[in-house]
């Protein structure tokens, strides 16, 4: 009982305040307030160091006592309880025996529980603000009627704030702690599992997270932008921002194709059309034939990716969508039907001739369609190029230095 003495004296020193309230004078209750209140401090420090002294002693008699009480018991094949090994087999070695230590996080990415801030000081400052609150609330009490009042109660006030600012720092500490733990294996969780951890809602969680990231407890924390997931690292948030950006994309284009159903039909068509010319490249095993297809799938597939980018510049392939294409597709399966034909006769073989060189025919004017589709841009570009080149001279610099070229 040793260890509690500082305790009892302070609560005997409560008590003793407490009795002789009421017989003394202002300016002595005064100065008395003031002295407790100094002694309540040294006090609560005490009382912790010999608090945290007393654990640590009876957690180390406990141990060494249950081990003296309860010496491992020995059988024929070795101690009782351990695992079975016959007299010719080695002991088992101590560290298979010993619990595993749990997985820590890395020191990069977060500090460890035990060192956060406020886990020491706040038991403190709860100590020590409660203590204060209660002997300065008995002066207060003890002083109504009196000038000293306005002084306990005010030094009440700063007791209880220091109590308060305890309970906040201690419960901090302990949130962290569980985050800690339910972020030892994973490097992203929902906000709202680590709620139901601390027992708080996900806006007060997403909240607590973004002060913990602020004070660089979590060092690579991030939260999305929803504030629903949190993540460990800034590769798993550069991971989910790069798939988020996707989504977003694909939704935009998604999108755009419902606000306009002319486009969604003619690239759903496209793509149709270039599935149709694959499979009948697949089909048709000649070589020659096989470097035309690829070709035309090639330039056909450029054509709908300008159109995906460029929705307004629809009506410039119409024609190309119409006729062209649909004409092309029947002449790529004509000549897979005629390839398939067991006897290749003169007829075949030359409408097989023809067909191939009408697709160097349409592949040449199918890449003219396409590269037309970027006149407009170039034009665009080129009188961008003209008007920076003309005010660029109207502020002093000269064409050399413009372009680069050497003077005559």
């Amino acid at each position: 009982m040793s260890n509690y003495n500082h305790l009892h004296d302070f609560f005997q020193q409560l008590e003793r305040t407490v009795q002789d309230i009421s017989g003394q004078s202002s300016s002595e209750l005064k100065r008395n307030i003031n002295n407790t209140v100094r002694d309540v401090v040294n006090t609560a420090v005490h009382a912790v160091e010999s608090i945290s002294d007393a654990v640590t002693t009876a957690v180390q008699n406990g141990t060494s006592s249950a081990q003296q009480q309860y010496p491992p018991q020995t059988g024929t094949n070795g101690p009782v309880g351990a695992p079975y090994s016959s007299p010719s087999s080695s002991p088992v070695p101590k560290t298979t025996l010993r619990k595993a230590k749990p997985q820590m996080i890395d020191k990069a990415l977060a500090i460890r529980p035990k060192k956060v801030p406020g886990r020491i000081s706040g038991t403190f400052l709860t100590i020590a603000g409660l203590s204060g609150g209660i002997v300065c609330g008995l002066g207060a009490l003890g002083a109504l009627g009196s000038s000293a009042i306005l002084g306990a109660l005010l030094a009440t006030g700063v007791f209880v704030a220091l109590a308060g600012r305890g309970f906040f720092l201690t419960g901090r500490a302990d949130r962290y702690a569980r985050y800690y733990n339910e972020m030892r294996t994973v490097t992203f969780c929902p906000v709202s599992e680590l709620a139901e951890k601390v027992g708080k809602s996900p806006k007060y969680v997403a909240r607590d997270l973004k002060n913990m990231i602020r004070l660089n407890f979590f060092k690579e924390g991030h939260l999305d932008a929803e504030e629903k997931t949190f993540m460990l690292d800034h590769a798993t948030y550069e991971h989910y921002v790069q798939s988020r950006n996707r989504l977003e994309a694909e939704r935009a284009e998604k999108e755009k194709y419902a606000a306009n159903p002319e486009l969604e039909a003619t690239i759903e068509e496209g793509m149709l059309c270039i599935r149709k010319i694959r499979e009948a490249n697949d089909a048709i095993p000649g070589e020659v034939i096989s470097a035309k297809l690829d070709r035309l799938e090639r330039v056909i597939t450029r054509i709908f990716e300008f159109m995906k980018k460029y929705p307004e510049r629809l009506g410039e392939i119409r024609r190309f969508t119409s006729y062209y294409l649909p004409t092309t597709l029947k002449l790529v399966a004509a000549y897979r039907e005629f390839d398939a034909q067991e006897v290749q006769g003169e007829t075949v073989l030359e409408s097989k001739r023809e067909i191939e060189s009408a697709l160097d025919t349409i592949n040449q004017s199918f890449e003219a369609t396409y590269d037309k589709l970027f006149e407009q841009s170039a034009r665009d570009l080129s009188a961008d190029i003209s008007v920076l080149q003309t005010m660029l001279r109207q502020d002093g610099y000269e064409k050399d230095e413009i372009t680069g070229a050497k003077p005559d």
